[in-house]
């Protein structure tokens, strides 16, 4: 029986719809990942991260901005895929601050890498669907209004 002959099964889902729901719950869980570590830190004690690890994230909360705004940041990149608004914005904000938590988890907390790695994973598997949206981004010469209108 070659593929071409193989009855078609009725009842499966198409690919794009598939897509779609996996693409929902990325992102839906990714939201939620990061609205609920929002407090953490601030409302919730972070857990150890080891002499340096905590060290390092007292003398981060005692400047004054850095980890508010990063918990802003997570927050709002949060609500923002929740609300499934503003998705690609989201992402590039989100960016910087993911790179920096699965660089702390490498160096201070090894055995919750793999939360960094899922937490990247969905981010890169977001960003992946919403590529078309990056396209300007990845220009390597940008096309500006101003020479399309001088152009015409």
């Amino acid at each position: 029986m070659t593929h071409a002959t193989l009855p078609l099964d009725a009842d499966a889902p198409a690919p794009r719809t598939v897509r779609r729901i996996a693409y929902t719950i990325a992102r839906v869980v990714l939201g939620l990942l990061l609205v609920a570590n929002a407090p953490v830190g601030t409302l919730i004690q972070s857990p150890p991260s080891g002499p340096h690890g905590d060290a390092l994230l007292n003398a981060l909360w005692h400047t004054p901005y850095i980890m508010v705004l990063t918990k802003l940041v997570e927050l709002c990149v949060g609500l923002a895929l929740l609300t499934n608004r503003f998705v690609p914005l989201a992402l590039t904000v989100f960016a910087p601050v993911a790179v920096n938590i699965i660089a702390f988890q490498f160096a201070f907390v090894p055995q919750i890498v793999p939360i960094g790695i899922v937490l990247v994973s969905l981010s890169a598997f977001i960003a992946w669907e919403n590529r078309a949206a990056y396209a300007a981004l990845l220009r390597a010469t940008p096309q500006s209004s101003i020479s399309q209108r001088g152009a015409s």
